[in-house]
């Protein structure tokens, strides 16, 4: 299968078929991202290396780009399916015979089982720790807003809010 997106969510939608071992590759265009991803030996690809191959029976489109879903689409086999796990940018513009002459099944995904998802967090199953690129305290909470604007690399700043910090 192919994830589509190097960000949390593309992350975190590889790290779990993973651990079944799902046979996973993640595409991006984010370096650091994606070398988070092969230190979990998660398989990477930069997006412009990728080319419409359309062999994947499983995509994930991770993106929330308006270039994901066809792009998906591209990777994705004859009677393959396509999960659309985020909302998408902007308006979307696709041409819909090549779904239907290939018989794609295009599936919408927006949360799942938070029971297990949060059991597999607590006892480390998936581990989100790469993900987090900074903890601030509230006293930086402007600085860490202007570095997440500023720095593609950064994955998550997490900001501590209250005594001890």
């Amino acid at each position: 299968m192919t994830v589509l997106g190097d960000g949390r969510l593309g992350n975190l939608c590889a790290q779990a078929p993973a651990l079944t071992g799902c046979r996973v590759r993640v595409v991006g265009k984010h370096d650091a991202k994606l070398a988070i991803l092969e230190e979990l030996g998660i398989s990477t690809c930069r997006l412009e290396r990728v080319s419409g191959e359309r062999s994947d029976d499983l995509v994930v489109d991770a993106t929330g780009s308006d270039t994901g879903l066809p792009t998906a689409l591209g990777l994705v086999r004859p009677r393959g399916t396509v999960v659309l796990k985020t909302t998408i940018a902007g308006t979307q513009t696709l041409e819909m015979a090549p779904v239907v002459i290939d018989e794609v099944t295009v599936v919408g995904s927006r949360c799942g089982p938070f029971d297990k998802a949060l059991v597999a967090l607590e006892n480390g199953t998936i581990d989100v720790s790469p993900l987090v690129s900074e903890v601030v305290g509230l006293d930086d909470a402007t600085g860490a807003l202007e570095r997440v604007r500023d720095e593609r690399d950064l994955v998550k700043v997490v900001l501590k809010v209250g005594s001890g910090y």
